[in-house]
């Protein structure tokens, strides 16, 4: 076990006990919210490594999650989350029900993955147990939004001028390899200013890894046994085009860690691919029915510039069923968005990629129907 679990223990027992007037009170009240995705993917069109063709893949797959929500009272809530997913992955929530090209589906599994108890306050909060992460990310390319780890984070928020407000987050948690085992640890704070339609976030974010863990070797590239002091900074602007938000955004990603250790043999020959960028712009929104949002990236993320086994899984074919390999690679992502109704919206996303270090390349394209409850 990392060690932050030795600490994580007694922090949460104290936030359970603090709770214990509002477990007394009455009955909480409960509520359900969830989301079941009808997804339609096509590869196509790409070439592995060596330079042969990979083979043309289309498949139908469906992701669901249920999440519930307790009302303690006096800022308390219980929180949990069911979701769909193989146990051998972090990132991928997805369930392969028909494969049209004749590769093997996957069986429906519904598994836990989120449990937590919360606390929030007027002007902050804390949370301990298994949670969505708990910092400021404007996309996946930093942190896949599937992966939920376990530990302890909190957050405090103060107003500086006018509508102005200052945000520190702050947390330390166990990492998850495959769904339901840990391996190394993420200690991560973050500064969020908002100001009219502008949010700037810098935030720093440490992985270490234990190396002696045997659950850390489910993980792709080494990334269970090599450290990451990850520095990203984020940029979004919002401003009115027509009767629409426009949305402006830039990441900046560099990883502080210094490879020159010849026994990694990935870390030491990639020792100067540490940065990454992400450039965006997305018009409309999906709030309301008959709403329509258009919007597209541009990414360039070289191979350390993050850890890419808690990244983003969704751009490309590369790495294995249940681990992704999504750095090292450039490209562009453009997608729409339309709201059919409240609950239920229509999504179009293509992707076109190339890796940054050899003639191995992808084109993706989707089709996605989200129905919330």
């Amino acid at each position: 076990m990392p060690r932050f679990g030795s600490a994580f223990l007694p922090a949460g027992l104290a936030l359970a006990a603090i709770a214990q007037p509002a477990l007394a009170a009455d009955a909480p009240s409960l509520d359900l919210s969830g989301d079941v995705r009808l997804r339609l993917e096509q590869d196509w069109d790409s070439q592995k490594a060596d330079g042969s063709k990979r083979d043309e893949r289309t498949r139908a797959r469906i992701r669901v999650r249920i999440n519930a929500k307790a009302d303690l009272g006096d800022g308390f809530a219980l929180k949990g989350r069911v979701r769909t997913g193989g146990k051998g992955s972090q990132q991928n929530a997805n369930i392969t029900f028909k494969d049209f090209d004749h590769n093997p589906g996957n069986t429906l599994k519904i598994t836990p993955d989120r449990y937590s108890l919360a606390w929030k306050g007027k002007s902050g909060g804390v949370e301990a147990g298994r949670m969505g992460f708990p910092f400021f990310t404007p996309n996946e390319y930093l942190w896949d939004g599937d992966v939920s780890p376990l530990g302890l984070a909190g957050n405090v928020s103060m107003p500086i001028s006018g509508s102005a407000k200052l945000k520190f987050n702050a947390g330390g948690f166990m990492l998850p390899a495959g769904l339901s085992h840990y391996s190394g640890a993420l200690y991560a704070g973050q500064a969020v200013l908002e100001s009219g339609g502008a949010t700037l976030a810098a935030g720093l974010f440490r992985f270490d890894a234990d190396a002696g863990d045997p659950d850390r070797l489910i993980l792709l590239d080494s990334n269970g046994s090599r450290d990451y002091t990850v520095l990203a900074l984020n940029a979004q602007y919002a401003l009115p085009a027509g009767d629409k938000p426009l949305v402006l955004g830039a990441d900046f990603f560099r990883n502080l860690k210094s490879y020159n250790d010849p026994t990694d043999a990935i870390g030491f020959a990639n020792r100067k691919e540490r940065t990454g960028y992400v450039l965006s712009a997305a018009w409309g929104d999906t709030k309301a029915p008959g709403h329509l949002q258009l919007g597209y990236r541009w990414f360039r993320m070289e191979r350390l510039a993050v850890n890419a086994s808690y990244a983003h899984d969704d751009v490309a074919r590369f790495g294995t069923a249940s681990q992704a390999s999504l750095t090292d690679l450039k490209g562009h992502d453009v997608y729409a968005n339309y709201a059919v109704c409240d609950a239920l919206s229509l999504g179009l996303r293509a992707m076109f990629v190339e890796r940054l270090t050899s003639i191995e390349d992808g084109k993706r394209a989707r089709i996605d129907l989200v129905y919330k409850f």
